[in-house]
């Protein structure tokens, strides 16, 4: 059996409906109830909002290179640019 251990915690300003991290980690999607879809650096703890859904985001997933993002509410499919500095 193996143990786990909390090694970061990172406070949601939203309620999570689901998450995704990048393939290479370093961010994780998350969608809400709120009808937003947020792109979090878990190492930092910084956030960016995203709005464009008309109900609450059911699921998220990024492409195998993280440069799209795609969102999913309802009967909407949202296709997402990811831009990196």
């Amino acid at each position: 059996m193996s143990n786990l251990q909390v090694v970061r915690t990172v406070a949601l300003p939203n309620w999570a409906t689901c998450m995704t991290p990048s393939p290479d980690g370093t961010l994780l999607a998350i969608g809400t109830g709120s009808r937003l879809l947020e792109l979090v650096d878990p190492t930092h703890g910084t956030f960016q909002d995203f709005a464009g859904h008309s109900g609450q985001v059911s699921d998220v997933v990024f492409s195998p290179n993280a440069d799209m993002l795609l969102s999913v509410s309802g009967s909407e499919l949202l296709v997402w640019k990811v831009c990196t500095p």
